[in-house]
This record gives C-alpha cells, sequence and structure tokens, in this order.
C-alpha cells in the first residue's frame, strides 16, 4: 500500500514538474467604431489540432485580457461577443516565444453588418445568458461511451457524489431536462446515467421556479437548480443509443440498453437493464413514492421492518429494470408527456454491530449479527397534459400512480454484556413479511397572467388515494440472566395481518397585485384534508393445534385517522436592480382526530393553530455576487402513532407506547447564503450558513433497566437546535489545464432527551474539510480527491464518556488514452476509519482497472476488460449515535471480480464523437 502511494505522489510530482514551462496570451479589445475597450468579450484558447477547450477568460472594464500557464504547442484564441463579429487568431507557444501580446484587435459591431450578409460565429465554451449558465459540451473531452455524467464531471462547478446526486456549485440538482421537457418524471440521475455524452450539445443551468413564481415572476424562494441537456442537430431527428453486455467471474453479469429516437415535436426514449454488481438501472429511491408511508404503516401495524435500510452502500444488490419516456409538442398550444417505469431490486445484507450502551451509573454492550433481504418490485407511471388557450392562460392535467410489493426477512442473533463480560441477556429473532400497496395522484392546475401588470391567478387541486396491505410473521426468542444465571425468558410467535387505506385532497390559490413600481402583493390560501382508516389483527400461535388462532388484544387495533389544515397568508414583494425582499406570514389552523375503536375504545382530538412568518432578502453586488438571507417558520405535527396510549411490545427489548399529551414542534429556521462566481475564469465561492431552533421538540424518553429491556415514550422538550455551515471554493488551475476544488461541511447540533428519568443533553459537532483536483494534460486526464470528517459526541449524564471518530477517504481516478483506440482506466480508494469499537476500526483500500479498445467502423463497438476491487478488500462501515448508545456496524459488500463487456453503438457516430 506504501509503495502505490508513493508511486502516486511521483506520478503527481513529475506531472506539475513537467508542466512547468509554459506561456502567456495578452492584448486589448477595442470598439472598430468607438475606439473604446470592451468588457465581458469571451476569449477562448483551443487546440488547433482538435479545437478543444484549454482555458478561457473573459475581458475586464478596460476591454483587456490576459491568460497564463498555456503549455507549449499551437493554439488558437477565439474572440467571441454576441453585439460583435468573431474574431480567431493562431499562435505558438515553445520555448524561444512564451509570451504573446496581441496588442489592439479591434472587432466590428454586428449592426453595422449588412442584413443579408450571413456572419458564422464561433460558440465559447462557457456563456452567461441572463441568470443561465451554458456550456458547449463540445469544447469538453470526454472518453468513447461516457455518459452524461461523465460529461458533467469535466464541467466547471459540478460535482457528483457516490450515489449519483448531481451538484452544481455545491448545490444539489433537482432536475434534469431534455430539450426543456420533462424526462423519466425529472429523474435527474435516469437521465445522466443512460443519456450518452456525445449527443448533447449545451448544458444549461439555472434556477427553476415553481409554477405560481414563474407566473407571477417574482422568485418565492423555493426555486429548484435544474439542468437543461440540448440535444445536437443531428440527433433530433432520427435514433440513437447503445448496449452493453457484461459477464464476469462469480456469477457477476451486467446489462444495459437505451435507445433515443427524435423528430420534430416528438420525443421517445427506452432504457433497460439487469444486472447483479450494484448499479442502478431506474433509480428506484426515485421513483418509489410508497416508501414514506411504510412508516406510518409498520407503527399502526405494531410490526417493525428491520432498523437498517438495505442500499448498495450496505449489502449486495441483484437489480433489473426498463422504462419508456413519451413526449409530443407537435401541436402549437398542447404538450403531452408520459413515462412508465419498472424496477426490481433484491439487496441482500450480511452485517455484524456492536452497541455501547449508557446508563448514568455504568455502560454495558451489546452485540448482533443479521442476515437480511429486502426485496422490492416497483412499478411508476406519469402522465401530463398541459393545454395553453393562450400566451397568458394555461391548464396542466397531472397524473400518477405507483404499485409497490415488498417482500422483508431478516434474522438476528444478539447478546448483551456487562464491561466485566458477564452476560445480561441474549435472543434470536426471525421476522418475515409481505407488504404491497398502491397509490394514485391527480392534479389540476390553472395558470393566467392577466393583461393588468403584475396581476395574476395561480390555482390547484389535486386529490390522491393509497391502499396497502401487510402480512407478517414474527418469531423471537430472549432469554434474561442475573449473575451470570438465566432466570427469566420469554417467547414471541405471531402472525400480524393489516389493510390499510386512505386518501387525501389539497387545494391551494395565489393572486398577485403589482402595487408601485415593481412591487406585488400575494395573497394565498390553501386547505388539506386527509383521511386514514387502519385494522390490525394480531394472532399468537397455539401450540397444540399449530394454528394462528390466539388472538392478541393489545396488538389489535382498528382505528380512523383524519388531518385537517386550512391555511392563509399575505406577503409583501419587491424588486429591484439589486435589491429584492419578501416579507409576509400565514396563519395555519390544523386539526388531528383518531378514533381507536374495538376493546381501546379510545377517541383523542387535537386542535393546533399557529403563525408562521417567513421573509426572504436578496442583494447583488453585481451580476456574479450576491447574498441571500432567508426565514421561515414551519409546524411539525405528532404523528397518530406517537399520540396513541397503546403498547408496541412486539420486540420484547424495546417496547413503545404513545403520548396524547404531545404538542407540535415549532422550528425557527435562518439562512444566509453568499455566492460570488466568476463562470468565464472558472471561479466560484459560495457560502452557506443555516441555523433552526425547535420549540416544543418531539423526542423519547427511555427507560432502560439492568436486564436490558428498554421503554419509551415521546414527549416534548424545549432547547433543541442544529447549525449547518457549508464553503465551497472552486477555481481553475492552468498549470495542470484543470480545476481545484475546497469546501467542507460544519455540523453542530444540541438535542436534549430523558434518559432514565434524567435529562441528558446530547451534543454532537462534525467538521468535513474536502479537496478536490480535476487535470487534464494530452491524453491524460485525473481526478484526485481527499476527504476528512472528524465527530466529537459528549453527554451530559456522563461527561467523561466523550467520543470522537474519524473517517478519511482519498482518491484517484486515471485515464489515459493509447494510440490505436485503447484507452486504460483506474480508480483508486482509501478509507481510514479509527474512533470507533473494537473490530471496526479498519483501513480499506479499493483499486478497480479496466483497459479497453474501439472497434468497427467510426468506432461503433467498445470492448473491455475490467476488475473491479483487485485487492478485494471492499467493506462497508456506518456509525449511528443516539441519546444512550453509539451502534458500529460493519456490512459485507461486493468483493473482488473480473469482467468481460462489450458496448455497440446504435447511432451513426458511433462511440467517438471527433473532437471529443
Amino acid at each position: 500500500m506504501k509503495t502505490l502511494l508513493l508511486c502516486l505522489l511521483f506520478f503527481i510530482s513529475y506531472h506539475g514538474v513537467a508542466q512547468q514551462a509554459r506561456g502567456s496570451v495578452s492584448g486589448r479589445l477595442i470598439d472598430s467604431t468607438s475606439r473604446e475597450g470592451i468588457e465581458g468579450v469571451s476569449l477562448s484558447v483551443l487546440k488547433q489540432s482538435d479545437s478543444s477547450l484549454v482555458m478561457f477568460v473573459v475581458s475586464d472594464a478596460q476591454g483587456s485580457f490576459y491568460l497564463d500557464g498555456i503549455p507549449h504547442g499551437k493554439y488558437q484564441l477565439l474572440i467571441s461577443h454576441i453585439n460583435y463579429q468573431p474574431v480567431r487568431k493562431f499562435f505558438s507557444i515553445n520555448s524561444t516565444e512564451n509570451k504573446i501580446d496581441f496588442g489592439a484587435v479591434y472587432l466590428v459591431n454586428r449592426s453595422g453588418l449588412l442584413d443579408n450578409v450571413l456572419v458564422q460565429s464561433d460558440i465559447p465554451p462557457v456563456s452567461v445568458k441572463g441568470d443561465t449558465t451554458e456550456f458547449n459540451a463540445g469544447s469538453f473531452k470526454t472518453p468513447p461511451n461516457a455518459s452524461v455524467e461523465n460529461l458533467l464531471k469535466k464541467l466547471p462547478g459540478f460535482n457528483i457524489d457516490k450515489t449519483g446526486n448531481i451538484l452544481f456549485n455545491g448545490e444539489k440538482v433537482k432536475k434534469v431536462l431534455v430539450d426543456g421537457k420533462v424526462f423519466f418524471g425529472n429523474n435527474p440521475k435516469t437521465a445522466t446515467r443512460n443519456l450518452p455524452a456525445d449527443a448533447i450539445d449545451k448544458v444549461q443551468v439555472f434556477d427553476k421556479l415553481t409554477e405560481s413564481s414563474e407566473l407571477s415572476g417574482f422568485d418565492d424562494g423555493n426555486a429548484s437548480k435544474t439542468v437543461n441537456l440540448t440535444f445536437k442537430k443531428d440527433r433530433r431527428k432520427g435514433g440513437f443509443g447503445k448496449l452493453t453486455m457484461a459477464a464476469g467471474t462469480n456469477e457477476r453479469y451486467h446489462s444495459q440498453g437505451n435507445y433515443n429516437r427524435f423528430s420534430e415535436g416528438k420525443q421517445i426514449s427506452f432504457i433497460a437493464g439487469a444486472n447483479n454488481v450494484n448499479e442502478e438501472v431506474t433509480s428506484a429511491p426515485e421513483i418509489n413514492g410508497l416508501s414514506r408511508n411504510l412508516d406510518k404503516l409498520e407503527r399502526n401495524a405494531n410490526y417493525r421492518q428491520s432498523e437498517q435500510k438495505l442500499t448498495s452502500e450496505n449489502s449486495i444488490i441483484t437489480a433489473r429494470g426498463a422504462g419508456v419516456n413519451y413526449n409530443n409538442f407537435t401541436k402549437p398550444r398542447l404538450d403531452v408527456h408520459a413515462d412508465y417505469l419498472y424496477y426490481f431490486g433484491k439487496p441482500i445484507n450480511t452485517s455484524q454491530l456492536k452497541k455501547q450502551f449508557f446508563l448514568p451509573d455504568t455502560s454495558w454492550f451489546f452485540v448482533q449479527q443479521q442476515q437480511g433481504l429486502q426485496q422490492t418490485e416497483i412499478q411508476a407511471g406519469n402522465l401530463s397534459i398541459e393545454n395553453r388557450f393562450n400566451e397568458k392562460e394555461s391548464v396542466k392535467i397531472n397524473t400518477s400512480v405507483d404499485h409497490e410489493k415488498l417482500k422483508n426477512s431478516f434474522q438476528k442473533t444478539y447478546r448483551t454484556f456487562q464491561p466485566n463480560g458477564m452476560i445480561t441477556n441474549e435472543g434470536y429473532t426471525d421476522n418475515h413479511s409481505n407488504i404491497s400497496g398502491v397509490e394514485g395522484e391527480v392534479e389540476l392546475i390553472y395558470k393566467n397572467k392577466m393583461r393588468h401588470r403584475g396581476r395574476s391567478l395561480f390555482f390547484s387541486l389535486s386529490s390522491q388515494i393509497n391502499r396497502f396491505d401487510v402480512a407478517a410473521n414474527q418469531y423471537s426468542t430472549n432469554s434474561f440472566y442475573r449473575s451470570g444465571t438465566s432466570t427469566t425468558s420469554d417467547t414471541i410467535e405471531q402472525q400480524i395481518k393489516s389493510h390499510s387505506n386512505g386518501s387525501n385532497y389539497s387545494m391551494r390559490s395565489v393572486f398577485t397585485e403589482g402595487v408601485f413600481r415593481s412591487s406585488l402583493i400575494e395573497i394565498n390560501a390553501a386547505a388539506y384534508k386527509s383521511a386514514d382508516n387502519y385494522l390490525t389483527e394480531a394472532n399468537g400461535l397455539n401450540r397444540i393445534s399449530q394454528i394462528y388462532d390466539l388472538h392478541n388484544d393489545s396488538l389489535s387495533t382498528n382505528s380512523t385517522e383524519s388531518y385537517d389544515y386550512q391555511n392563509a397568508g399575505m406577503r409583501f414583494r419587491t424588486q429591484k436592480y439589486k435589491t429584492g425582499f419578501y416579507v409576509g406570514a400565514l396563519l395555519e389552523r390544523s386539526e388531528l382526530n383518531i378514533n381507536l375503536r374495538d376493546n381501546h375504545n379510545k377517541v383523542l382530538s387535537r386542535t393546533f393553530v399557529n403563525l408562521l412568518p417567513n421573509a426572504r432578502f436578496k442583494y447583488s453586488f453585481t451580476k456574479y455576487r450576491n447574498l441571500t438571507v432567508t426565514y421561515g417558520s414551519f409546524i411539525t405535527p405528532p404523528r397518530s402513532y406517537q399520540l396513541l396510549p397503546v403498547a408496541d411490545n412486539s420486540d420484547p427489548l424495546n417496547i413503545r407506547r404513545g403520548n396524547p399529551e404531545l404538542k407540535p414542534e415549532y422550528n425557527n429556521n435562518a439562512v444566509v447564503s453568499y455566492v460570488g462566481s466568476h463562470p468565464y475564469k472558472g471561479r466560484h465561492l459560495q457560502i452557506n450558513i443555516s441555523y433552526t431552533a425547535t420549540r416544543n421538540k418531539i423526542v423519547t424518553s427511555d427507560s432502560t433497566d439492568k436486564a436490558g429491556v428498554n421503554r419509551s415514550i415521546p414527549v416534548n422538550l424545549k432547547g433543541a437546535y442544529y447549525i449547518f455551515s457549508n464553503i465551497n471554493l472552486n477555481w481553475k488551475l492552468n498549470s495542470i489545464n484543470g480545476y481545484a476544488s475546497l469546501g467542507a461541511s460544519n455540523y453542530f447540533s444540541k438535542n436534549p432527551m430523558i434518559f432514565n428519568g434524567l435529562m441528558n443533553t446530547l451534543t454532537s459537532l462534525t467538521i468535513g474539510p474536502e479537496i478536490k483536483l480535476n487535470g487534464n494534460s494530452g491524453n491524460l486526464s485525473y481526478t484526485l480527491a481527499s476527504q476528512v470528517n472528524y465527530s466529537k459526541v459528549n453527554y451530559s449524564v456522563q461527561s467523561a464518556l466523550r467520543h470522537h471518530y474519524i473517517n478519511q477517504r482519498y482518491e484517484a481516478d486515471l485515464l489515459l488514452e493509447l494510440p490505436n483506440k485503447v484507452i486504460l482506466e483506474s480508480e483508486f480508494k482509501y478509507v481510514i476509519n479509527s474512533g470507533l469499537n473494537n473490530g471496526f476500526n479498519q483501513a480499506m483500500p479499493l483499486l478497480n482497472i479496466a483497459a479497453s479498445k474501439l472497434v468497427f467502423r467510426n468506432n461503433k463497438g467498445q470492448i473491455k476488460f475490467s476488475v473491479s476491487d483487485v485487492l478485494n478488500a471492499n467493506s462497508g462501515i456506518i456509525r449511528n449515535v443516539t441519546q444512550n448508545y453509539i451502534e458500529d456496524a460493519v456490512n459485507s459488500l461486493l468483493k473482488r471480480f473480473i469482467s468481460f463487456s462489450f458496448t455497440y453503438s446504435l447511432s451513426k457516430v458511433g462511440l467517438a464523437d471527433k473532437g471529443r
């Protein structure tokens, strides 16, 4: 391992020395008519050989420009501005001539050109049009067979995390459009991982406003970062796509395909795939519309799944999926969108877990081994139709249907023992469940932007229905010890069946009226109503008849729950040249009613009234620098299972009961954000600081006895708050023809809780600096990254039991293009964990390597050989901290395998686009 790291450091050092001999280009741009300097002109240095981008800059207020750090070679300087005729200058940088001064360069204004003269202009790599940053995809080199995700990694300000989430200048991208149209329900990862990079012409980034804000023209603070991918002209007519087949050792396989056919006014795309190597096919978490209801369902059914959600980070997944996306906008005022996705995932988990529990006067340990399976099958469909009556008035109908089946199976063996090694309890659990559900939603949106300035009307009406069924078998046996001798034992063997159905309706209206010259008054109102019915039957096993016919009254329920709210508010908004702000308030009344029938015969009714102020201020120093301060307040009402005074003892070691006296949480949130960027020079700074204080925080009051049995009840406490800060700095490094990124995410929280009758305040601090370097030199491109997370936890009950732990991650990705169309790739990650429980402090090196060759005419095929986890060291470690224990878990993950793959292009241009 030391040898490998030394080789990596030598490569970086050698590469840095090799890049020291460089030159510069300078000059001044002058209007040919006025003889004055021109500000804001884009200047791009391109290689003469393939027109690939080397660096770019924008002229200053006097029209001057200066580009340094240019390697030896032959180049062209492209000078472009929307108001002037483009100019191209050719030059060379070598050992004898490394400082090029073009002096005064005169630009001709386009307005002086004849109308019948066609000006052929070159497109700069990066340009800014209003609030949209646009990247010319052809200026950024990507390897053959690259996806849009690979392209985004090359663009200034973009970052892709390990789960595929897209970040632009530190902010998460929530939507990806294709030629301005919805693509698979605005699922970002489905678009970026399935569309080919060589089909993209432009990548546009902007803040997409909500539909009501788009109508009024004022940002309400709920804009979402959006990427729009525009296709090349030759891809907008005809079909393109690719097919990949791979087989490997240990019975590993991977198949993936996509096909897109575009014509004037129509788009249709197909995707399909299957694998057992943890590759997402249709991004199941994004299309899963039912999972958000499972927690509520389990609590009402008195059934618990595993505490740990199985994902690609802690399990091995076999997955398959398919989808189709369709857009039709052939008629001028009618748009139709439809998509369908199917996903099947079968994650399998084997883990070892160790917890350290804390009592006011002692502590003890809990160890567990688990095998789990969470099989998921999802079908999701969406249909949207928008009819524009005219330029100002439109109506849209959105419909969606989700169907999901879950099959869960978990087996656990566990033991609790004291610090001296004496056993307290031990047990075994074997739980199985089958859950199925369906959810449907219809939404109607009406928009009317009237003739009077600032006057508009927005109205939405939606309805949703859902239905769930649960069938679960639970078996657990536990033995309790005193002084090392078994004293009592408890066995649960029962069957639970639960059915629920629910519906909700919501309405929202927003009316704006223009006042003064640049201000608006907004009046909004909303109403929501939901009703859910739950029927749960629990039966124990009759050991004589071996039939589940022993009715359990304490776990069987028949309940009806309804939750309604109405709110109304007013907001004043104004927008001037550099300043914009709004201030307003919302008055909300909510009501929760629960009727628990059968043997419980309990009726619970709660009403809450809250005033929720909100405000936002934004000041723009320049076009690229602004400061935003936002304040908002919101409530989090207690859930029904938190209110019901019914015990849930399905887990003998963790018994829960509701509290009918709970109050809703009242949250105050303030966010300060500063953004300063220079897109042409590739520099960007973003700072975010968020503070949230919660009144009547809903927390658990835990009571744990010396036998290891924990009893919990939710209560309201004060004094809870958290602070989150993030800083991200990106800048271009001409010395390596790349970019550097320096950032840090910091988190501090204070959460008061009750443990064994004593107030136990948990304070947590996490500091996470990160640095990233992207470089590109000729046929070699690389990424180097380092991230360190330091966490510290304190307890007020046992101040001596302070814990701190460190997670370090180092990464290096290399790509080398050799002659004869041969490509070498490597990915190296080194993870170090320290400060965890004994047996969990590990150093994990993960190395993947691959070699491929392009074949066939137009490079339509690619043969690839790859080895994943060369060192056979892949493992997953997770830490979880609560008020009364610290938990470390290690999971068995996908280990070393060798695979061969073949990719074939379904387009005429093949897998490698010339000049890319």
